[in-house]
């Protein structure tokens, strides 16, 4: 948990500020070589917006501090509660707390010797920007080390849990699908589009249209199904039309299985979704009652498959089968 917690503090504090302090030093250094006051917003002919270069230094770098201080306390206060955190989401918090150093750095790159600000160009301090903010994402990702999971779940099954009756001997093999009614009828509704446009518009409509739409089609298609299978060796989830995602759960990661209802649009909708802060993973073809595997590591699986209820009972049963003591 310490190492855990320093790492998180170097990451989401240390690394915005360096950020920082690079920006702070070259103002510092080219004060002498930046017009007062310096543009700090371009539009189509040119720059149009200034400020003192005072006011925007400490404008940036406040910003920087407060959004570093707030991935710092939230990255504790998940960590306090034994949720876990990961790597990725800290090094976004390194990411977005450095971006108003960045910026100024980028700011102050192209004000550099500009005679005024109605002089200054922006194109070298994009190139600024852009390479500040990759550095410092890819800076936080290395100081991150790897991913914390949430505190090991060693609670055993409950008597009351889900079950199917399976005997000591017995072994079976569940299989269930579930489909998306929603994702059929808006590729339906893709589809009817393409073919009425150019009947309502009086000509064929451009190939760059039909190329943009082939996203969109392609994933609605991939979202309508999916199709469980439990056996001894465990969990199979198969996501998409033709099966494209496929994960295998094994039962030996699997510490219990119960039924967790789920809505359309929670957890950002359809689709596979994951939870950037507990690592939770949901495979959603429509909200209702879904199959949620509890594992060893604390996260959750959940799948709205239809009739979870079975798969959740034979899941349990398996489990007492592997692990005896636990019935």
């Amino acid at each position: 948990m310490k190492v855990a917690a320093t790492r998180a503090l170097l990451t989401t504090l240390g690394v915005p500020a360096l950020a920082a302090g690079a920006a702070w030093l070259l103002q510092r250094a080219w004060s002498s070589r930046l017009p007062e006051p310096i543009a700090i917003h371009w539009g189509p002919s040119g720059p149009d917006r200034t400020a003192s270069l005072g006011g925007f230094t400490a404008a940036t770098l406040g910003s920087s501090a407060a959004l570093a201080t707030a991935g710092a306390v939230l990255a504790l206060v998940i960590l306090r509660h034994g949720n876990g955190v990961l790597r990725g989401v800290l090094a976004f918090y390194a990411w977005l707390a450095a971006f108003p150093a960045a910026l100024l750095i980028a700011v102050l790159t192209s004000n550099l010797d500009a005679p005024g600000w109605q002089q200054a160009g922006f194109n070298g301090g994009s190139v600024a920007a852009l390479a500040a903010s990759a550095l410092a994402a890819l800076l936080g990702a290395v100081v991150a080390g790897p991913s914390v999971p949430p505190a090991r779940q060693t609670e055993e099954l409950a008597p009351g849990d889900l079950s199917v009756g399976l005997g000591a001997d017995q072994r079976a093999t569940w299989v269930g699908s579930a489909s998306s009614r929603v994702a059929l009828v808006v590729f339906v509704l893709l589809l009817l589009a393409l073919a009425v446009l150019p009947a309502l518009t009086g000509a064929a409509l451009p190939v760059a249209v039909y190329l943009i739409m082939l996203i969109p089609l392609a994933a609605v298609l991939v979202s309508t199904r999916l199709r469980v299978v439990v056996t001894g060796a465990g969990v199979q989830i198969r996501f998409g039309a033709f099966g494209i995602w496929r994960r295998r759960v094994p039962l030996a990661d699997i510490a219990g299985a119960t039924v967790e209802r789920v809505t359309t649009w929670g957890h950002s909708g359809l689709g596979i979704r994951v939870n950037p802060i507990t690592g939770d993973i949901y495979y959603k073809v429509r909200g209702g009652e879904a199959l949620a595997l509890r594992l060893h590591s604390g996260r959750t699986i959940a799948i709205t498959v239809d009739r979870p209820e079975q798969a959740a009972g034979l899941v349990n049963d398996l489990l007492r089968q592997d692990s005896p003591q636990r019935s």
